[in-house]
């Protein structure tokens, strides 16, 4: 790890656990800012740019809290190697974590004049709400990290919040307010593994980050996981590794717990903004819950089905989709119920699983979510099936287009002896 020391503005290298005490900043990024490369002997020019300005002021108020280093992400990583800037982005989470204090940087809100220990005014509290700091995808995880964290106005003065400013909201009320992040969490009282995925993908949704592929990569200290970087795949791919990383170490069924507003898609997501509005998720517990695993034919699930007759009739008649309960708990205005997805099958597309057929399906969009009660499913069958991402619904079309020009649309091949799952 790449700290500043705060007395000579220059770097040092800390290997392994053994850090010395440090800030660390929380910052929007604006047109100014210094790399690597300038801040290892800055000229007169990079001296003058706000960037500069802003790592030296860091640095004075971490002297004024007695700290000889503070770590500051323009300029702590060198962005010219791919392997650094990928140690780093998967280590942020708990280098803000590890941090002494987060001084947290809000550029586009004005000082006020203060008198003794009086708040902030309520001009100021409002541009604090509004600010783009509370719209940027990095931010989130460099508010929920750190164990201690401190605001500053564009002047470094404190910004300071109490009980008795205009709106009556303490600074972790306003942060919630804001943010839609329990107070609990803020102060580590209720530690990330306690809440479903799907509620920590919700605080994600309204975010947005300057490179798309970052709207993945920023969440994964606050989801647990890491995985490469890869700059250039694109926010789907990005997000789409995201949740698979998710899945490999996690049974949380909220992942795919989101309304989904598209005509027809799989069960994962496409971006964190299918998540916001989400409704309050239960998890099952472990021995009701059947496991489920993305294979390259689509996304192998047990989920409990209507009575077979009633697929049947659903699938015959417009617009020819049934619905399936996932295993999560959902409430709304009339309790609790079961989270319920729509699914239409797939024609012709099917796999063999532990020598029984899988059927094939697609999610059928809906505006809201749809829940039922315990005993809608009561004695209907659990089916293994797979769920068709995009990029495995065109696999099937195409390979049907090529098998019917070889052999017509009415050739099927049959296996002569069974098929057993392996010992």
């Amino acid at each position: 790890m790449r700290l500043i020391n705060t007395s000579t503005l220059r770097f040092e290298q800390f290997l392994g656990i053994k850090k010395p005490p440090y800030a660390i900043l929380s910052h929007t990024w604006g047109n100014q800012e210094v790399t690597y490369i300038e801040t290892l002997n800055p000229s007169q020019e990079t001296r003058r740019k706000a960037g500069f300005q802003k790592i030296e002021s860091c640095c004075g108020i971490a002297r004024e809290y007695g700290l000889s280093y503070v770590w500051v992400d323009t300029c702590c990583i060198d962005k010219r190697s791919s392997a650094e800037l990928s140690e780093a982005i998967n280590s942020m989470y708990r280098w803000y974590s590890d941090a002494e204090v987060c001084f947290t940087y809000i550029v586009d809100v004005d000082s006020v004049p203060v008198d003794g220990e009086t708040c902030g005014s309520t001009a100021q509290i409002q541009a604090f709400k509004k600010s783009r700091w509370f719209s940027r995808g990095w931010t989130l995880q460099e508010l929920i990290a750190p164990r201690k964290r401190i605001f500053f106005s564009n002047d470094w003065s404190l910004i300071r919040f109490s009980v008795d400013n205009a709106d009556k909201d303490s600074l972790d009320e306003l942060l919630a307010s804001i943010t839609g992040v329990s107070p609990d969490v803020f102060h580590h009282r209720q530690p990330l593994s306690k809440l479903c995925v799907a509620e920590r993908l919700s605080w994600a949704s309204r975010r947005e980050t300057t490179r798309q592929e970052d709207m993945a990569y920023c969440l994964m200290g606050i989801l647990n996981v890491n995985m490469p970087i890869l700059y250039g795949e694109g926010s789907r791919k990005a997000f789409r590794r995201l949740q698979e990383e998710v899945m490999k170490s996690s049974f949380d069924y909220s992942l795919f717990a989101w309304p989904s507003r598209y005509a027809e898609s799989g069960l994962l997501a496409q971006s964190p903004a299918d998540f916001a509005d989400i409704p309050k998720l239960g998890l099952w517990g472990p021995s009701m819950l059947t496991p489920f695993q993305m294979t390259n034919l689509g996304l192998l699930i047990t989920l409990n089905f209507n009575h077979r007759p009633h697929q049947e009739r659903d699938f015959a008649t417009a617009p020819f989709f049934t619905r399936a309960a996932l295993q999560i708990d959902v409430k709304s205005d009339y309790g609790w119920g079961i989270f319920v997805v729509r699914l239409r099958p797939v024609t012709g597309a099917y796999c063999v699983v532990n020598g029984r057929r899988c059927r094939a399906f697609r999610r059928v969009g809906c505006s809201t979510f749809e829940a039922a009660d315990n005993d809608t499913f009561i004695d209907t069958p659990y089916e293994d099936i797979l769920v068709l991402e995009d990029e495995h619904l065109e696999l099937v079309q195409t390979s049907q287009e090529h098998h019917n020009e070889r052999w017509g649309p009415e050739t099927r091949f049959m296996l002569k002896e069974p098929l057993y799952s392996a010992d």
